[in-house]
């Protein structure tokens, strides 16, 4: 450290007997060596299992993601995989070590039941980093995380719903191995139900609740069912829409065209799904929503109460838009704690 300090004091002393283009290459010189032993360090820490991280108190405890910034960087390295990019975007996201699928929370061993969280289109884990710190009681964490997002950038992505649910259906067996419910946000929200469905067809064991959020009920129609065929400044306009009423500052349309692929994909799953009538699950269900989301009715949420012949609860919160729950997390926690009763 003291020799790095000392190699700057005299860069800086030195540069003016030297022409920019001397001093230029010096500076890349120190900048590639000091890049060089970050990106070991990070190989280290990323592939050897040192990033494993729990936490005894029973709270959220991840390295939580900035979807729209890290898929952005990992949009880029698919087109410049240079070492500075590749480096920067390794400091937003933490790859899973033991199943691509889920990231966890809390410590396994002392968790009684698993939460599995499903995030809203264009997102994976970090759709639910407002949820950092939140206390969680007897439960762990479970964080799904689809490909083409995060650690799984260079994944191919899903556009349909069927095949998304059939991988989700395989990956999440070896952890039904105690009481769980499902947790969904969005597309989601639909993500998580129709998993559900897949498991009761299959004869498999079904989550104690279902927890659904800012979507309509899968058998209502969707307001809008174009947006995955939009692109560029259309695109931009649909995410300002979706925006309207939360405190999220408007879409760079930077970002937005590095993650459009991305983001068309997940409006696909939703937009083009067909609602089959298979009848309601005996399983609580509990919806979320804000009054002031543009993209979804309080009637349109209601709904759900067809998806299930048990008990039924609606939350509603005054603000927030369609992305309330990254105000309201620990108001959502306290309602997923207070309604899931196991059997």
């Amino acid at each position: 450290m003291r020799a790095k300090y000392k190699f700057l004091r005299r860069l800086s002393r030195e540069s003016h007997k030297y022409n920019f283009h001397q001093f230029s290459i010096y500076l890349r010189i120190y900048i590639f060596l000091l890049l060089s032993l970050v990106q070991i360090l990070s190989f280290l820490y990323f592939h050897l299992g040192f990033s494993r991280n729990v936490n005894s108190n029973m709270r959220v405890n991840l390295h939580w993601t900035m979807p729209s910034r890290s898929d952005y960087y990992f949009q880029i390295l698919r087109d410049r995989p240079d070492l500075s990019r590749y480096l920067f975007a390794l400091t937003f996201v933490r790859t899973p070590i033991q199943n691509p699928w889920f990231m966890f929370g809390n410590s396994d061993s002392d968790a009684g039941r698993r939460l599995f969280c499903f995030p809203y289109g264009g997102a994976g884990a970090g759709a639910f980093r407002s949820w950092k710190g939140a206390t969680v009681g007897d439960w762990q964490l479970c964080l799904v995380v689809p490909p083409g997002r995060e650690g799984r950038f260079r994944e191919a992505r899903y556009e349909a719903i069927t095949p998304l649910v059939d991988s989700l259906a395989e990956a999440i067996l070896p952890f039904l191995d105690r009481p769980f419910a499902f947790f969904g946000h969005s597309v989601g929200a639909l993500t998580a139900f129709e998993l559900a469905r897949n498991l009761r067809r299959n004869g498999l064991q079904m989550p104690d609740h279902l927890f659904v959020s800012g979507r309509a009920s899968p058998q209502v129609p969707l307001r809008v069912t174009n947006y995955h065929l939009r692109t560029g400044g259309d695109l931009v306009a649909a995410l300002e829409a979706i925006s309207r009423g939360s405190d999220r500052p408007a879409p760079d349309p930077a970002i937005v065209a590095a993650m459009e692929p991305l983001l068309r994909s997940d409006f696909a799953i939703t937009e083009t799904y067909a609602y089959r009538n298979e009848g309601p699950f005996d399983q609580p269900v509990t919806a979320f929503g804000a009054r002031n989301d543009p993209t979804v009715g309080i009637d349109e949420i209601a709904a759900w109460q067809v998806q299930t012949t048990g008990a039924f609860a609606l939350h509603l919160f005054d603000d927030g838009g369609h992305f309330f729950i990254d105000h309201y997390g620990q108001a959502i926690v306290d309602c997923i704690a207070a309604e899931w009763k196991s059997p």
